[in-house]
């Protein structure tokens, strides 16, 4: 009944052929049981047939009544009406909520929240937000969504998500001011001649690679690092580096040099440098949020790049990512393009 009453029931199961489906095989069982209830049947005082049917007949009558309530209109704004003026009856606020929720609850014709429950909903929500002081964990998808919409008409929702932003920014910078830290304490490099450059920061690492490249060449050069016996991969604009482990925090200082500096293989793990072509003379190594100053102190042109790597001691008991490799790239001027390994831990 609540099918034929309001169609948008039918589109919740599926459509016809996927209600006969399932209606079909629920007869068969609902047949089965009714057979077996009946061969174990015994004889007992029987109920007043008129009040069973009436209350029957009112459950079924109110029920589609009830579920038809949720018909009424439905207002879906096209990107442009979201992204120009206010349509006109709508508050400011009521607009934006109503596009963001539109847009963030993904609903099908037929299966959507009608205006009227929408906007009631969001009001319940943001009423929640003012006497609980957050947002209470959503139950199902549809809440979810509308929650994410809401501090458009909520501003007690907008003032505890700037709240929340704000701890989470003050949290993170905490976070790397203790991996910069972290590395700061570690033995620092004294270079055999004076470098022109030298800096050194933290960075993060996956899939034993770290692939940087200048600004307007694309990356993806790390896919060419193969099984590992590379250390690096250089293409014109794009450098990729094999790390020592899988995934995890760097402690990276890079040096520039106006000729080639001295090797140093002490206490590395691996040595190795590459050939590499600089086509905008700016070469930052990242890992895609921190790097490392210029390194291309002649601009554009030809360079060698050498890399030293060691794994660092890790307290697997601490729950705080720590730093597991400490990196010492070296940048200067060269012309040669065949790699060279100096000390191979692969």
């Amino acid at each position: 009944m609540d099918m034929v009453l309001e169609p948008s029931c039918l589109e919740w199961w599926g459509g016809w052929h996927v209600v006969w489906w399932t209606v079909g095989h629920d007869v068969l069982e609902l047949v089965a049981s009714t057979l077996a209830l009946l061969a174990v049947r015994t004889s007992a005082p029987r109920l007043p047939r008129g009040p069973v049917v009436a209350a029957l007949v009112v459950v079924l009558a109110l029920t589609p009544a009830a579920d038809a309530t949720r018909g009424g209109k439905v207002t879906v704004p096209d990107w442009e009406e979201c992204h120009g003026a206010v349509r006109q009856g709508y508050s400011e606020e009521d607009w934006r909520f109503l596009c963001e929720a539109r847009d963030s609850l993904m609903d099908e014709p037929g299966t959507r929240m009608p205006d009227g429950r929408l906007f009631a909903y969001g009001r319940h929500l943001c009423r929640l937000v003012e006497k609980g002081g957050r947002l209470p964990d959503a139950r199902n998808g549809d809440e979810f969504d509308v929650a994410r919409a809401l501090p458009a008409n909520c501003p007690a929702l907008a003032r505890v998500n700037e709240r929340n932003q704000a701890e989470l920014k003050r949290e993170e910078e905490e976070y790397y001011a203790r991996r910069r830290a972290e590395c700061a304490a570690l033995p620092r490099h004294k270079p055999r001649t004076k470098p022109v450059r030298q800096a050194t920061t933290h960075m993060s690492v996956e899939f034993y690679a770290l692939d940087t490249s200048e600004e307007g060449f694309d990356g993806g050069v790390s896919e060419e690092l193969g099984s590992g016996d590379e250390v690096m991969v250089a293409v014109p604009g794009n450098l990729a580096f094999h790390t020592l482990t899988e995934m995890g925090l760097l402690c990276v200082t890079g040096e520039s040099y106006r000729r080639r500096p001295p090797v140093e293989t002490e206490g590395w793990d691996v040595v190795a440098e590459i050939g590499y072509r600089s086509p905008t003379g700016v070469l930052e190594i990242s890992d895609g949020s921190r790097a490392l100053p210029d390194l291309a102190v002649g601009g554009p042109g030809h360079y060698r790049v050498r890399v030293h790597q060691r794994e660092l001691g890790v307290d697997h008991d601490r729950e705080e990512p720590q730093a597991s490799e400490e990196w010492l790239i070296m940048v200067y001027p060269g012309r040669e393009k065949e790699p060279r390994t100096y000390v191979k831990g692969r």
